[in-house]
């Protein structure tokens, strides 16, 4: 168990492991820790800026707040 007594994917890969083959997949692109909160909103923000009917919008509202 991780920490705040998460189960980790990690140590699931390492049991699974034990009893069949485990394939693993080099990923090439962008990434988001979507169980961190931080890294959720990031990925929120990121998909929400690609999307042409939240862009503009978005980056008003940004420019707007007080940072």
């Amino acid at each position: 168990m991780g920490q705040g007594g998460e189960i980790q994917l990690t140590d699931a890969l390492v049991k699974l492991s034990v009893q069949q083959k485990v394939l693993g997949y080099r990923y090439e692109g962008v990434r988001f820790d979507a169980g961190d909160k931080f890294g959720f909103l990031e990925a929120n923000l990121y998909y929400a800026l690609k999307r042409p009917e939240f862009r503009d919008r978005l980056v008003q509202t940004l420019k707007r707040l007080e940072l």
